[in-house]
């Protein structure tokens, strides 16, 4: 049965509510288990409301990462266009910051979602997508306006960059979350950005 599109303002206030009652349910949770139940009552909703735009909690998970997503490449292309940016660091900064703070900083989130996601074709492939458009913007940033930039990566080098640095992130928040928040974590991943371009 297909779920109703809200249009409405109320209706995507009710969206962006439910994501986020969903959110502050899973960085309270110990293992990361949440019921539509938990999030209707989180919400202020009955759980007929959530059902009238959610299928289930999978599709809540899949909302929440789609929105992220695109929040993120918003973020991250408005930072890259920052006339003060200089340097192949500065640049990279912005996409390491961005990859250590998704869910606005929440490592519990950011798990449950990622294993939720773990099996799923479609949201693999969105994130590929995203990535290749994230990556693009990053090179033509440092390409034509970092003075330091002394080559450009060929394409097999651009595609791993990137994805380098999400699966170090990605390796943190489900092993080590301790290194999401250390300076030198951060510097590593920022001169493995900037060693493309040297």
């Amino acid at each position: 049965m297909k779920r109703k599109i809200p249009r409405q303002q109320r209706a995507i206030s009710a969206v962006d509510i439910t994501l986020e009652a969903t959110a502050q349910l899973l960085e309270q949770s110990l293992d990361g288990h949440v019921t539509t139940n938990h999030v209707a009552a989180r919400a202020g909703y009955s759980v007929g409301t959530i059902y009238r735009y959610f299928a289930d909690k999978n599709a809540i998970f899949e909302a929440m990462i789609r929105s992220e997503l695109a929040r993120q490449e918003a973020q991250v292309a408005a930072r890259l266009a920052d006339p003060d940016i200089t340097t192949v660091e500065g640049f990279a900064r912005v996409l390491v910051a961005a990859a250590l703070t998704p869910f606005k900083g929440r490592v519990k989130v950011r798990r449950a979602l990622m294993l939720a996601a773990a099996s799923r074709r479609d949201l693999a492939a969105l994130l590929d997508d995203t990535l290749d458009r994230l990556t693009e913007l990053f090179v033509e940033a440092v390409r034509s306006r970092a003075a330091d930039c002394v080559r450009v990566p060929p394409a097999a080098g651009r595609h791993a960059m990137l994805r380098g640095v999400i699966a170090a992130t990605r390796s943190a928040a489900l092993a080590k979350p301790h290194l999401l928040d250390d300076p030198d974590f951060e510097t590593e991943l920022v001169r493995s950005l900037v060693q493309a371009f040297r």
